[in-house]
């Protein structure tokens, strides 16, 4: 497994670099950048990441452009942040940009690896207590909370979706179902047998957002695969 490790300070890389040598049994090969032009030197390179771990604010990027364009270009590739910053307004900002993951440095070593686990597994994570209304404006999903399951082998029941939406009340076509508009149309083109790949390509969303999505459907659904889904929405008039 290849993580890119992107801080502007030395001691956090080796840190972190330190820490992630518990993140699994696979052979972990890191590769550091300490500024917005050598994170672009590894992606001209054309090497293949399995992970990318990033500041939020790198020398040489302005504002969030640098984490929009990794999650653009290397689409299904997680992108987690690891900063300082524990606002509110940055959490959600990163989920806009396609983050899989927001991670303040203040977390502790042992949970930050849980974090990764259940990202590297498909999910997404995001510090509950720092995102104080998940259900209001910006329609941010309820997030993972600081203390993670057990296990973390139902990682996709356990991923929240992310997606900047309004809550949809579907009670008048099924009492039972809440599903926010992204999701809609998520299920919509599942039941059109759509791939997560095409799903992705056509909504604008990383492959792990899509992926996010359909593990909160599943649940709201109460199916456990994309068939059963599909039948379900259909008979429950959520799709045509």
């Amino acid at each position: 497994m290849r993580i890119l490790v992107a801080d502007d300070h030395a001691l956090i890389r080796i840190g972190l670099i330190d820490a992630l040598g518990q993140l699994c049994d696979l052979q972990l090969e890191f590769i550091e950048a300490e500024d917005a032009d050598q994170v672009a030197g590894v992606l001209s390179s054309g090497i293949h990441l399995d992970l990318i771990l990033l500041d939020l604010f790198m020398p040489g990027a302005e504002g969030f452009e640098l984490l929009s364009d990794l999650c653009a270009r290397l689409d299904g590739v997680p992108v987690v942040i690891l900063s300082a910053s524990e606002s509110e307004a940055d959490i959600r900002k990163a989920i806009d940009c396609g983050a899989s993951g927001y991670v303040p440095k203040s977390t502790p070593a042992s949970l930050m690896l849980q974090a990764l686990r259940l990202i590297l597994a498909g999910g997404v994570y995001f510090p509950a207590e720092l995102i104080r209304h998940p259900q209001d404006s910006a329609g941010l999903p309820q997030p993972l909370p600081r203390t993670l399951p057990e296990s973390v082998a139902t990682t996709r029941d356990s991923a929240a979706a992310v997606a900047n939406d309004e809550l949809i009340d579907t009670e008048q076509r099924a009492a039972d179902i809440t599903l926010t508009a992204r999701q809609l149309e998520v299920l919509a083109l599942v039941a059109k047998g759509r791939s997560n790949k095409k799903i992705a390509r056509e909504l604008g969303l990383s492959e792990f957002t899509v992926k996010a999505h359909l593990a909160a459907i599943l649940r709201a659904l109460g199916v456990s695969n994309r068939i059963e889904a599909s039948v379900v929405a259909r008979s429950r008039g959520l799709v045509p």
